[in-house]
């Protein structure tokens, strides 16, 4: 008889229909097998995902066939544990601890046995209190798995992307919170964040740093002097008549801008062309950290503003509130025109993002068993702006619905999070007893600290 394993980033592709057993056909790139963790007869928690369709299962590895087979369902996507019989197509099967084992391992701290899944025998998990090591990963493992499965007890909801269609969908206590902006994050991929709300972004002096430019070479420094309504014979040009030009601004050695959007004006005669010319013309902000009259004006599109029909006008083309959170000694202005003619800009400004407003974020609160006077939050957070724990970026939890809040520490747990975030983690933290328990994270010292993923567990 087998023993219930458990291994470290194992996945695997299936091309076997049915409701199992699914013949294994090999690791995604950078995983591993599922023979890697476990030997023949032993068996661990799995998900098998195929488009919308899942299922959360306890699976045993037929080391002969190379077959996964179901000994137990944990839970599907259809919300109940019947087999869900898979139709053509790759499935997705990856290691991954069940809500219901990974509770049992997270709700105390005191040794536990897990059931092996209906056999009489138990694994035991160990003699001595579960060290902190093997809870966060076990928590981590649960949070990461949430891309493939909706897991409601013990984990809040911000692991499922901030694809929701509101706040209370995404895990928010919309309410108590303050200052916050949701960013959604793609189908099947846990980029979505929650950051703070940035203050109005302010225009970069003119008179900073030095001009780049390619094919402009007439009347540089019109296009920084502050005078939005000036003629073609006013307006930095283009000698030559090309489909493509650009004009922007070095910030010098050293110096770095968070630029998140422009403004411009073509001519108040003939726009952004030649006399004459009314085809279509497309503006793109980009922005580097190398020396783009080095690397063939290659670059991060920060801004696009929608191509238009050239025309002479006084009105700026602008493009202000860009998610932009990078910052670059390079930004320039490109302009291609739907014909070679050469292009025109009577003015160019460069804006840079607000100050970051403080933000208090508060989770949906979650409903416990039975009462509860201890809480541990684990965070994933973009660590850019590199806050100080307990100081810039705080932590406290309820388990009385929000009536009384305890601070609880931050320590650093790794650096080496999903897209390279951080991931951090609270105390053992005790709160005044409750069935109701809850999160509240704050920036602090306006740092822009985008927050990815929030668990929280309770005792």
């Amino acid at each position: 008889m087998g023993t219930f394993k458990y291994g470290t980033r194992v996945r695997e592709t299936s091309v076997s229909t049915g409701p199992g057993p699914w013949a294994l056909a090999g690791a995604i790139s950078s995983y591993k097998t599922v023979s890697s963790a476990l030997d023949d007869t032993d068996f661990s928690d799995f998900i098998i995902r195929l488009g919308d369709d899942w299922v959360s299962f306890e699976g045993e590895y037929d080391a002969g066939t190379g077959e996964l087979a179901v000994r137990s369902i944990h839970e599907t996507s259809n919300g109940d544990t019947d087999p869900i019989s898979f139709g053509a197509g790759v499935k997705d099967i990856i290691m991954e601890l069940s809500a219901k084992r990974a509770e049992n391992l997270l709700r105390t701290d005191s040794a536990q046995t897990i059931p092996d899944g209906g056999a009489q025998a138990r694994v035991n998990i160990g003699a001595a209190p579960i060290v902190d090591f093997e809870r966060q990963s076990a928590l981590l493992s649960i949070y990461q798995s949430k891309s493939f499965a909706e897991y409601r007890r013990g984990v809040d909801r911000f692991a499922t992307g901030f694809k929701g269609a509101s706040n209370t969908l995404n895990g928010i206590n919309a309410g108590d919170s303050s200052n916050f902006t949701v960013t959604p994050g793609t189908a099947g991929a846990m980029t979505g964040y929650v950051a703070p709300t940035p203050g109005a972004a302010s225009l970069v002096s003119q008179a900073a740093g030095t001009q780049i430019t390619d094919n402009f070479d007439t009347n540089l420094s019109a296009a920084r002097d502050g005078n939005t309504n000036q003629s073609n014979a006013n307006s930095a040009t283009t000698s030559s008549s090309p489909t493509v030009s650009r004009i922007g601004i070095d910030y010098g050695s050293g110096v770095t801008k968070v630029i998140t959007g422009m403004k411009t004006w073509g001519s108040n005669n003939q726009g952004y062309g030649a006399s004459g010319f009314t085809g279509t013309v497309a503006l793109v902000l980009k922005a580097s950290n190398t020396d783009p009259t080095s690397t063939g004006w290659t670059g991060t599109t920060i801004g696009i503003i929608a191509t238009f029909l050239n025309s002479a006008a006084t009105n700026a083309k602008e493009t202000l509130a860009n998610p932009n959170s990078t910052a670059y000694r390079y930004v320039w202005l490109e302009i291609t025109t739907g014909s070679a003619i050469g292009q025109r800009v009577a003015e160019l400004e460069f804006w840079e993002a607000g100050t970051p407003t403080n933000m208090t974020l508060v989770t949906a609160s979650q409903t416990a068993d039975a009462s509860v006077s201890n809480g541990r939050v684990l965070i994933e957070f973009d660590n850019t702006a590199a806050p100080t724990l307990n100081t810039d970026l705080t932590v406290e939890v309820t388990c009385d619905g929000g009536s009384n809040w305890a601070s609880a520490s931050l320590s650093s747990v790794s650096t080496n999070g999903q897209g390279g975030r951080k991931i951090a983690e609270t105390v053992d933290q005790s709160c005044t007893g409750g069935t109701s328990f809850a999160a509240r994270i704050k920036t602090l010292n306006n740092k822009n600290v985008p927050i990815y993923g929030v668990s929280v567990t309770v005792r």
